[in-house]
């Protein structure tokens, strides 16, 4: 990698792809060249604001020049737009999920790998410095041999998103597609172990939609620990914050999400206090650190590939009535 900025490139124009661009903004070694948004309107006041070129067609602006690229269109078009971008030699950082179905999935690996280039998965949430302490402390052994976890997440209702999310061809399903695969993989890594069976419930209560606004789940990890997942989007707007609970054999942390992360052991009992939003500035310097460095990023495509076959479980659990294997 040359000593050159980073030319990134936006696919999607929306409230992500907008996070995004502000955060490379920032970063000293990148640039922000070019977006591609089929609304125009929208597409030239993004360009305006960061000084970019403006394409109607995502493939315009591969074939213009961009070394690398943030995907951030609705989940039908990551396949698509990801082999293009891996035929340009384009670096990728991927919006969750990685696609809707697991051949999807594979494809977007199979393109990277031919072209040689970085896929980055885009769970900012493992940036947020409760998390990455939590997993600290854990990785310390200062909670032991973890026995269950809990998440509960509370997404916004179709006011708060766009009208995709809620189309089940678009976007794959509901609030597990849109905003609980992030919980599945803030698990995933935080116990740095892998669910191997769900057993689940979905409903559709709040929204006059076809996919689901709340999920009940119960997860096996590899390891024999236990969490369940809780998460809801009703349409009447939020109630409650994001947490997660973790017990193990020594301890138990108590994570509230923007806010704080509590610990409790034998002998001590702490709480830390966080104001410090710049998730999307740390994950935006460790994409642009794992293509210098010419290394895997800390959020790869297979955490990506793995966390889609949790949701695609939990989804034929909640078809079929029965505890389902992952991966099967």
């Amino acid at each position: 990698m040359s000593q050159d900025p980073l030319r990134i490139g936006i696919i999607g124009a929306g409230i992500a792809g907008r996070r995004h661009a502000e955060a490379f903004a920032r970063h000293p070694r990148a640039a922000i060249a070019a977006v591609a948004e089929i609304d125009e309107a929208a597409g030239r006041r993004f360009a305006q604001q960061f000084g970019a070129r403006h394409f109607h067609d995502y493939r315009d602006m591969l074939d213009a020049g961009v070394d690398a690229v943030v995907i951030c269109v609705p989940h039908i078009l990551h396949l698509p737009c990801a082999t293009a971008a891996a035929a340009a030699r384009a670096h990728i950082l991927m919006e969750k999920p990685i696609a809707n179905t697991l051949e999807d999935a594979q494809a977007v690996l199979d393109a990277v790998e031919r072209a040689g280039t970085t896929l980055m998965m885009g769970y900012v949430h493992r940036f947020r410095p409760e998390v990455s302490e939590a997993r600290r402390l854990i990785i310390d052994g200062q909670v032991g041999r973890v026995a269950t976890a809990l998440d509960r997440f509370v997404s916004g209702s179709m006011a708060d998103t766009p009208g995709w999310v809620w189309n089940k061809a678009q976007a794959g399903g509901g609030v597990l597609m849109y905003g609980g695969v992030h919980p599945i993989d803030r698990l995933r890594w935080l116990l740095g172990d892998e669910v191997v069976e769900v057993f689940a419930r979905t409903s559709t209560y709040g929204n006059p939609t076809e996919v689901e606004d709340g999920v009940v789940a119960l997860l096996t990890f590899a390891s024999g620990a236990a969490g369940a997942l809780y998460e809801n989007a009703p349409g009447y707007g939020r109630l409650g914050e994001w947490t997660t609970e973790v017990f193990g054999t020594v301890g138990a942390l108590l994570i509230t999400t923007g806010a704080a992360l509590e610990y409790r052991g034998a002998t001590r009992h702490e709480r830390w206090a966080y104001e410090d939003d710049g998730r999307f500035d740390r994950q935006a310097a460790e994409f642009i650190a794992a293509i210098a460095e010419r290394r895997p990023p800390a959020v790869t495509g297979t955490d990506g590939l793995r966390g889609l076959e949790v949701v695609l479980a939990i989804y034929r659990s909640a078809a079929s009535g029965r505890p389902e294997r992952v991966g099967s």
